[in-house]
C-alpha cells in the first residue's frame, strides 16, 4: 500500500490537516500534544475503518464537534489507486466510501490497503491477555486472507446462534439434534481458524528470526508459537483432525 495524500477534518486535535508523504521513510515530529499520533490514527482509519487507539468512533471527534472526516488517496498492492473517505457523526454513525461508492460492509476493505501499526499499547502482545495476541493474529492474517476474515465473521455468528439454541434447550423449546448441526458447523469454522493461525505463526516465526538478526547485539533468538489445548505436538494437524477434536471437546 502507498499513501499519496491524507486529509482530515475535526479529527482529534486537528480542525483541518493535510499530509502528503514523500517517497521512502517519512518522519513526523513536533511538540507533545501537537497531534502527531492523530495523523497515524487517521491513516489507520482510512485503511481499516477504525482506530488502533480508541474503542469507539466518538473518541476521535475533535472537542466541541459532532462529526469528523478522513479522506485518503492510496494505491493498493495491485497498483490500483482509490480514494477512501470515512465520515462519522454522532447522529448518523459511520459511513465509508471508496471512490464515492458507499461500502455496505466495512470488512470488505480489510486487506485492500494493508496497514500495520506499532504503538506503546502493543506491549499487550507480550504482557497482555491471550485475547490481545489473538487480536494481533486475526488482524494480520485477515489483511492477506479474505477467507480467514470470512471465517471469523461466521464463527461469531454461529457461536451466537448456538448459544441461543442452548438457552432454548434449557427451557425445552428445542431439541438436541439441531444442536449437533450447529456444533459441527461451528467446529468446522473453528478448525479452519486454528489451522490458519498455526500456519501463520510457523511462517512468521521464520521471518521474525531473520529480521531480529539484523539488529541484535547479543546471542538471543525470538520465538513465536501458537498453542491450543487441542494440540500436544507443534506439528500442524489436518483440519479434519481439528474438527474431530473440537466436537469431542
Amino acid at each position: 500500500m502507498k499513501l499519496f495524500q491524507l486529509d482530515i477534518s475535526n479529527f482529534r486535535s486537528h480542525s483541518e490537516a493535510t499530509l502528503k508523504p514523500e517517497a521512502g521513510v517519512n518522519l513526523i515530529y513536533g511538540r507533545n500534544g501537537s497531534g502527531k499520533t492523530n495523523l497515524l490514527e487517521a491513516i489507520h482509519y482510512a485503511c481499516l475503518t477504525k482506530s488502533f487507539l480508541a474503542t469507539t468512533d466518538s473518541d476521535a471527534l475533535r472537542f466541541g464537534t459532532d462529526s469528523f472526516e478522513v479522506t485518503a488517496l492510496m494505491r493498493n498492492n495491485a497498483s490500483n489507486e482509490s480514494t477512501v473517505r470515512v465520515y462519522y457523526s454522532a447522529a448518523e454513525g459511520k459511513h465509508v466510501f471508496i471512490n464515492r461508492s458507499p461500502l455496505e460492509q466495512f470488512s470488505r476493505i480489510v486487506g485492500e490497503f494493508p496497514c500495520v501499526s506499532l504503538s506503546p499499547y502493543d506491549i499487550a502482545l507480550t504482557q497482555g491477555a491471550p485475547q490481545d495476541r489473538r487480536k494481533f493474529l486475526d488482524l494480520s492474517i485477515s489483511q492477506t486472507n479474505k477467507a480467514y476474515l470470512a471465517d471469523l465473521l461466521s464463527y461469531k455468528r454461529l457461536l451466537a446462534q448456538r448459544n441461543k439454541l442452548l438457552s432454548e434447550i434449557k427451557f425445552r423449546h428445542s431439541g438436541n439434534s439441531e444442536l449437533e448441526v450447529w456444533t459441527l458447523s461451528l467446529a468446522k469454522v473453528a478448525a479452519s481458524i486454528i489451522f490458519e493461525r498455526l500456519k501463520f505463526s510457523a511462517q512468521f516465526s521464520v521471518y521474525l528470526k531473520e529480521a531480529y538478526r539484523r539488529f541484535r547485539s547479543f546471542d538471543e533468538t525470538p520465538l513465536l508459537s501458537y498453542s491450543t489445548e487441542l494440540l500436544l505436538e507443534p506439528e500442524i494437524p489436518s483440519k479434519s483432525w481439528l474438527v474431530e477434536k473440537i466436537v469431542d471437546k
